[in-house]
């Protein structure tokens, strides 16, 4: 496994000390092969581990928790030969597999690991089926490129291609309940809908969702909006209902072809990152 790119340079938490840390690795059409970094305050590499997977840690997501403070989430992308005839396969074919680990980082011990295609319908992916699927060139059908851990112990999984987000039980990995997509558990608000997102957390005690919306019209959008966005949406759990709370909108409308975040600063302000657009705006 190679170290030819670095990508996610920042600080985190990590036990209650400020850590730097990054995703070292080979980059392979959108997804990555690598390893988790961290470092202390004179950049000493004092933890260096990977995923099981067979091509270690993913370059979307390297995140811990301020819920512990002393774990990892990656994210991993491996090929996969299996059967889709249900999406218009040979039934040789060859996917793109999904899944994420939580990892110990003291002891770089395993806690959880999750793999999408367990537990999701091919039928629901925007990613059409690629007829041309071959193991260099594997259905990317799901894309996963965010994970959060809530205080029960459960996660949320961001997937670009479904269009959807996954509330997934901690300790038995079923889905618990989708947001978005082709099928919601949730009554989305007229302005909630969002596609080929990025960037899924929780906030306010888990009773709202930060998001960035890409809305890229030119991968077949759905809901014909003119730019991508920073989303804060509120959570109704008794009716199970979305609404919009806030929607952070670039001077100039233009859809976001991949990346993006939207993050909230210690200060209460916020900052986005407008992915593949050469662009970030902080919010006060």
């Amino acid at each position: 496994m190679g170290i030819n790119d670095c990508f996610d340079l920042r600080t985190q938490t990590l036990n209650g000390t400020e850590v730097m840390t990054m995703w070292v690795g080979d980059v392979v059409n959108g997804w990555g092969a690598g390893r988790g970094i961290i470092m202390n305050s004179t950049y000493d590499v004092i933890y260096n581990f990977t995923s099981t997977f067979p091509n270690g840690a993913d370059i979307h997501e390297f995140y811990i928790p301020p819920v512990n403070n002393r774990t990892a989430l990656l994210t991993a992308y491996y090929v996969l030969n299996t059967d889709l005839s249900e999406v218009g396969g040979t039934g040789d074919d060859w996917l793109l597999e999904c899944a994420f680990q939580e990892i110990d980082i003291a002891t770089g011990d395993v806690l959880f690991s999750w793999n999408a295609s367990d537990h999701v319908d091919f039928a629901d992916s925007y990613e059409g089926f690629w007829t041309d699927d071959s193991e260099s060139n594997p259905w990317d059908y799901f894309h996963m490129n965010s994970i959060d851990k809530d205080t029960d112990g459960n996660y949320l999984v961001s997937s670009r291609h479904y269009h959807q987000l996954y509330k997934v039980d901690g300790i038995t990995g079923d889905v618990i309940w989708t947001m978005g997509g082709k099928h919601s558990d949730w009554d989305m608000c007229d302005d909630c809908n969002y596609e080929w997102q990025h960037d899924a957390r929780w906030r306010d005690n888990y009773t709202a969702i930060s998001l960035f919306d890409n809305a890229s019209e030119s991968l077949n959008s759905l809901y014909s909006l003119p730019t991508g966005r920073g989303m804060v949406m509120d959570l109704n759990f008794d009716n199970m209902s979305v609404s919009l709370r806030t929607a952070f909108y670039p001077l100039q409308s233009h859809p976001i072809q991949s990346q993006g975040n939207t993050n909230l600063l210690a200060s209460g302000n916020w900052l986005l990152g407008w992915g593949s657009s050469p662009w970030y705006v902080r919010l006060f």
